[in-house]
């Protein structure tokens, strides 16, 4: 299937997004995990796209992507359901570390984001055939 310009842009969007949050991991965690997570963001709406949603249709916020994604992606079962709920469970780890202090905390944080996040936009893209 050939994709849009829009999600062709996303999907390379992800995959610096992704580069960025490997190199940020060890010096900044918190930004490692805002990467992360945009990543995962940019490759949901790039396979919004791709299955069933028109351009003018991409849902404008991060809730609505994350509702949609899961609406098209899992209950159609292109995706699994616990890879797509870690779009939501990264979104609120980028919202504790975009918002508060993490301290030691962080290092945790993006190493445990940096794990998921690596594999996830790889697998979104070869399910949802974006990749």
């Amino acid at each position: 299937m050939t994709l849009s310009p829009l999600a062709r842009d996303l999907r390379a969007k992800a995959t610096r997004a992704m580069a960025s949050a490997r190199e940020l991991q060890e010096r900044d965690p918190d930004g490692s995990v805002n990467r992360c997570y945009y990543a995962m963001f940019d490759i949901a709406r790039a396979a919004l796209l791709n299955a069933v949603v028109r351009e003018d249709e991409l849902p404008r916020t991060h809730s609505g992507v994350i509702s949609a994604f899961s609406k098209h992606a899992v209950q159609t079962g292109r995706v699994d359901q616990k890879l797509s709920g870690a779009l939501g469970r990264t979104e609120s780890l980028r919202l504790m570390a975009d918002y508060t202090v993490l301290g030691s905390a962080a290092g945790m944080l993006g190493v445990a984001v940096g794990g998921t996040a690596a594999a996830l936009p790889g697998a979104l893209a070869v399910g949802l055939g974006v990749g």
